[in-house]
């Protein structure tokens, strides 16, 4: 049973005072806990919803609003967060998140079987205009890849950053990659860290919720830049990717210009399609392969 909890939440231009506060209730009615909730900002270029998230977190008692000029990447706010707790069980929660149970934290304290637990995520859809939205479909898509027993099948591969308890100690010693500032895989390191390191890793259904969603534009900008990293991290992250893996596969048979030229002759299409108001799963799970066979193509002549 957990009696200290940090919790710590990373923001990047978006509102967090509800979760804060949903957060700081729940911890204040568990007796004999010590906990804390610390918010850091990582340079958020919204000064005015900064300042708002600053005002509402810094009411509450334990907690702390910290407000860093310069955006670190995903990978060095949080371990700067972890370096700033002051407990030995550490909760991260991306800061747009939602949390609908109401013994989310609860949950936590009486199910630290392992050293890292993950509570996962699901997602909501609060409009009509939603169900037009990528990142939705894409969830929605893979929602039966969430399932506990699937996820518990590849514990290390399924790390996901987004709602997760850790023991501090093994975040000090296994700090998440900062060469990674682009957006994208440091969970997959992450992962791939605490499986060399045999450091067990559980899954749980302990949820928070995604209901608000980056239009499509944003969201293929997001994963074109996510390809960028995969294919700068490839050697590291093979075994943990199913496009990697394609990747390689593809090289060994030297389709990889081929696929390339795939990209280069229909690439802005498919991406006029996923960034419409009528995108299809199919044709981004397609651009993002020809998108990375590209990348590495034009890696490989640069050499």
């Amino acid at each position: 049973m957990i009696d200290e909890l940090s919790i710590l939440i990373p923001v990047y231009n978006c509102t967090c005072a509800s979760l804060v506060e949903t957060l700081h209730n729940q911890c204040a009615a568990i007796p004999l806990l010590r906990w804390e909730i610390i918010v850091a900002d990582d340079g958020s270029t919204d000064s005015s919803m900064t300042e708002r998230n600053k005002e509402d977190v810094c009411t509450l008692p334990h907690c702390n609003y910290i407000i860093r000029k310069e955006n670190a990447g995903r990978a060095a706010i949080r371990n700067y967060l972890a370096k700033q707790a002051q407990y030995e069980w550490l909760l991260f929660i991306d800061g747009d998140r939602i949390v609908h149970q109401e013994d989310f934290i609860a949950c936590y304290l009486k199910n630290a079987n392992a050293p890292v637990i993950c509570g996962g995520y699901d997602i909501n859809c609060t409009n009509e205009k939603d169900k037009h939205n990528l990142r939705y479909l894409y969830e929605k898509k893979n929602e039966n890849k969430r399932t506990i027993s699937k996820l518990r099948k590849q514990p290390y591969q399924n790390f996901n950053t987004t709602n997760f308890i850790v023991k501090r100690n093994i975040m000090t010693q296994y700090p998440f990659d900062v060469r990674i500032r682009k957006y994208g895989y440091e969970d997959v390191m992450f992962g791939k860290t605490l499986c060399r390191e045999h450091i067990a890793i559980d899954h749980i259904h302990n949820p928070v919720t995604i209901d608000e969603y980056e239009s499509n534009v944003q969201f293929v900008d997001k994963t074109t830049e996510g390809m960028q990293t995969l294919c700068d991290f490839r050697d590291e992250i093979k075994g943990y990717s199913g496009i990697v893996d394609t990747g390689n596969s593809l090289q060994r048979y030297h389709l990889i210009r081929f696929v390339s030229f795939i990209y280069r002759i229909a690439g802005n299409k498919i991406r006029h399609n996923l960034q419409s108001n009528n995108p299809h799963i199919f044709l981004f799970n397609i651009y993002k392969l020809i998108l990375y066979c590209n990348l590495l193509d034009k890696q490989r002549h640069q050499q």
